[in-house]
């Protein structure tokens, strides 16, 4: 992956307007969860599994309008914050394009929760009201569990399991490589970044990446898969 050094973290008048913009971020991300989720379950092989993704559609929009209520709560717009992260998650769609149902499961498991991990930290920075928000809403376990149930039973072949564990590198690599990228158009995180922890903006950026590979690294354990 390409590093690419991050804009300085400029002081903001109003912190609250950096809250509002990773927000807006967290919104979009649950909407496209959303429209990615309901072609899941659309495609999902089996009706159990349609039905337990088609909830994890559900709840992903019933997330994202919370996270609506909150921009709208601290004086922000919800289309206006959303607007500047429109085709960030089509970005890793294109760098990401799944061949099976098996690489699209291990796409949802790892390489989307990436991103609920980069909100957590970026909330780390915002005002204890949103912090709270952000850290109750982010994952769904009933298709966590679905993701893990489905795929321990195709990682049972050693060639299947060799694979994906291909898979899930390249997933994780291609989504840090959006974050990244993310955080260089967006001075806001930085800023947020710099209210969570302090240091330099160079090391502040290497600990989000340490801490998002150190999580990617238990979901593939979780899989019995080496990251």
């Amino acid at each position: 992956m390409t590093r690419l050094s991050p804009s300085p973290a400029t002081p903001s008048s109003d912190p609250g307007a950096d809250t509002v913009v990773m927000l807006g971020l967290a919104a979009e991300f649950e909407f496209e969860a959303f429209v990615r989720l309901a072609g899941d379950a659309a495609a999902a092989p089996s009706i159990q599994e349609r039905q337990v993704i088609a909830r994890s559609a559900v709840r992903a929009l019933e997330r994202q309008e919370r996270l609506v209520e909150r921009i709208t709560a601290l004086g922000g717009d919800p289309a206006e914050a959303m607007a500047p992260f429109d085709g960030v998650v089509q970005d890793f769609e294109e760098r990401t394009t799944a061949g099976s149902w098996s690489e699209r499961l291990l796409k949802a498991f790892i390489g989307y929760a990436v991103a609920d991990d980069f909100l957590r930290l970026l909330a780390e920075g915002t005002d204890p009201e949103t912090r709270e928000l952000v850290a109750g809403l982010l994952g769904d376990e009933a298709h966590t569990e679905l993701v893990v149930a489905q795929l321990s039973q195709v990682l049972a072949d050693d060639v299947a399991a060799s694979r994906l564990a291909l898979w899930g590198r390249r997933l994780v690599g291609d989504a840090l490589a959006v974050i990244q990228g993310t955080i260089v158009r967006h001075p806001a995180f930085g800023r947020l970044l710099a209210a969570a922890g302090p240091g330099e903006s160079e090391d502040r950026v290497q600990r989000v990446f340490a801490a998002l590979t150190a999580e990617h690294t238990r979901r593939m354990e979780r899989l019995g898969l080496t990251a």
